[in-house]
């Protein structure tokens, strides 16, 4: 491959990233006055902007029955993802078109959609230009303590992203990406809220831990008490599992708990809000302490989590993905874990350079 094409390669996942991080913050209702015009901005400037985002918008919807997807994590798409989006451009062009004629109308209603949606925003509905927000990330093995404006502290495991936002009475963050672990300082008269996704997480004063794997939210309370809900799920015309109470807030129905030390829930766009299950205190966010511990957690996921921390990379099949793994490992030595893993699991370790490559032994 020549140089030029592999800069155009760079550029086109450059691009690609950017329009997924503008479609987690839309989808997370993120977007304050001068974001959004310079959203608009963005799209306008270059038509390769706007397929970008079409090709995210698609990317999102098609993964929208998947709990957890690896494939998600860091930003970036993979053959396998790339191979369902082709198919989705099929299904937008005709028979007679080409795919880019398909790709080509559909941004162009998207940039037309998001115009109108601009202009339409309701003026009491904007954050105020003085508010105050900040995002904070982590690169690959990075690990950040940020003592926030109120004095709560914030730490993020390395591959995340949180935006946060401070205004009179009201204190906000959104999880774009990864995990946060939150410990809030008591304020009463001014909750505490994370969007992550459709769900909310609110409280007062407390210590919890968010995980966002793909389009699934993980929420464990080490102290005090959280409230978590979610809109309303429907599944074939059935409302979607769960024991929790339903709630109206404005014109949503939202499924809600209260979540008090040791509990954990998953909410997800397609189920919605799960059960509560126990787990262990002491295990919420162990990663702090340099400590990955798993209970029958899907390799995809040890593998999503170690790519955070390892300095090569690692592939693992779909076979092999679907194995479970339990134990407590070190972030330091995540070499250590991968050598492991073809005595605890049927699995081989293939060495391909840059990438360690893991393949299921039938």
């Amino acid at each position: 491959m020549s140089s030029e094409s592999l800069s155009r390669s760079s550029d086109a996942h450059a691009v690609l990233d950017e329009a997924h991080h503008w479609r987690a913050r839309i989808d997370d209702g993120g977007l304050n006055h001068q974001e959004q015009a310079a959203f608009a901005s963005w799209m306008a400037e270059d038509p390769h902007h706007a397929a970008a985002f079409a090709e995210s918008e698609i990317l999102w919807k098609s993964l929208a029955s998947v709990d957890f997807d690896a494939r998600l994590e860091g930003g970036s798409i993979s053959q396998g993802i790339a191979g369902r989006i082709a198919q989705v451009w099929r299904d937008f062009g005709t028979a007679d078109a080409p795919i880019s004629q398909g790709l080509v109308r559909l941004a162009f209603g998207l940039v037309l959609a998001v115009g109108l949606a601009f202009l339409m925003m309701r003026e009491d509905s904007l954050v105020s230009d003085a508010v105050q927000t900040v995002t904070l990330q982590t690169g690959k093995g990075e690990t950040r303590t940020i003592e926030l404006a109120d004095g709560s502290e914030l730490v993020l495991s390395p591959g995340s992203t949180v935006d946060v936002t401070f205004r009179e009475e009201e204190r906000s963050a959104q999880l774009l990406f990864g995990t946060a672990y939150f410990d809030v300082a008591s304020n009463p008269d001014a909750p505490f809220r994370v969007m992550v996704g459709a769900a909310r997480v609110e409280v007062t004063g407390t210590a919890f831990e968010l995980q966002r794997r793909g389009n699934a939210l993980s929420v464990s309370v080490a102290e005090g008490a959280v409230r978590v809900s979610h809109p309303r799920v429907i599944e074939s015309g059935k409302e979607a599992p769960g024991k929790s109470p339903w709630v109206r807030e404005g014109a949503a129905l939202l499924n809600a708990v209260v979540l008090h030390p040791g509990d954990s829930v998953v909410a997800d766009q397609v189920h919605g809000l799960g059960e509560v299950k126990s787990v262990d205190v002491e295990g919420i966010g162990a990663w702090r302490r340099g400590q990955l511990i798993y209970v029958n957690a899907p390799l995809a996921m040890v593998v999503a989590d170690l790519n955070r921390y390892a300095s090569f990379k690692i592939e693992v099949d779909e076979q092999a993905a679907a194995l479970e793994l339990s134990g407590t490992f070190s972030t330091q030595q995540p070499e250590v874990l991968l050598s492991a893993l073809d005595a605890a699991l049927p699995v081989n370790i293939i060495n391909e350079g840059s990438i360690q490559r893991i393949e299921f032994v039938k």
